[in-house]
């Protein structure tokens, strides 16, 4: 079984619907710093940004209901786990390492980001753009200790729900990750 056939929802489907369609990168373009970046069309003011990667854990409940796991530290805003993609480690990796450190789940990472947007959230320098990349992770494992447990919380929100308790720029992706998991699926039954 492929990886996305193996995703209860059918993301299969879902995928070519989502990849950056709303979210600023067209399929493509990398957000690699530099001439990476350059090669691969991006507007010259993002062709230099820090590329980040972005998990968006969910788990279809008992129910049959999709829910997002998110996380929050310190009495924050809800959000998503994020890191920097580091040279030579793939955004999914980091999306896979990011959600077991910060919210305590492992799973199925998709390996084409389901959106890219850019993003003035540069820890390192607030002047330099950053370029958001995000995957989904159909967690299989949820953690009972995990490396960043005492510092964050975590809650598993309705999917049609989550959008409203992230941060202003991951509500696109939340929304249109609700739309897309309540849309009727058809399957082909030739």
């Amino acid at each position: 079984m492929s990886l996305l056939g193996s995703f209860p929802f059918g993301a299969a489907s879902l995928l070519p619907r989502f990849l950056r369609t709303r979210h600023g990168l067209a399929p493509g373009e990398s957000g690699l710093p530099g001439s990476a970046g350059q090669a691969f069309g991006l507007p010259e003011n993002l062709a230099s940004a820090l590329p980040q990667a972005v998990a968006l854990p969910y788990r279809v409940s008992e129910a049959g209901k999709v829910e997002v796991l998110l996380i929050s530290s310190q009495g924050a805003r809800w959000s998503l786990p994020r890191a920097p993609i580091v040279r030579n480690v793939t955004g999914a990796y980091t999306a896979a390492i990011e959600a077991e450190e910060t919210a305590g789940v492992r799973g199925i990472v998709v390996p084409a980001p389901m959106a890219s947007f850019a993003s003035g959230d540069s820890i390192d320098d607030p002047a330099r753009p950053v370029t958001v990349h995000v995957h989904l992770l159909r967690v299989t494992e949820v953690l009972d200790d995990w490396k960043e447990h005492g510092g964050r919380g975590r809650e598993w929100f309705a999917a049609e729900r989550a959008h409203q308790a992230v941060e202003e720029e991951l509500r696109p992706v939340l929304k249109d990750f609700s739309v897309a998991v309540a849309a009727p699926r058809h399957h082909d039954t030739r």
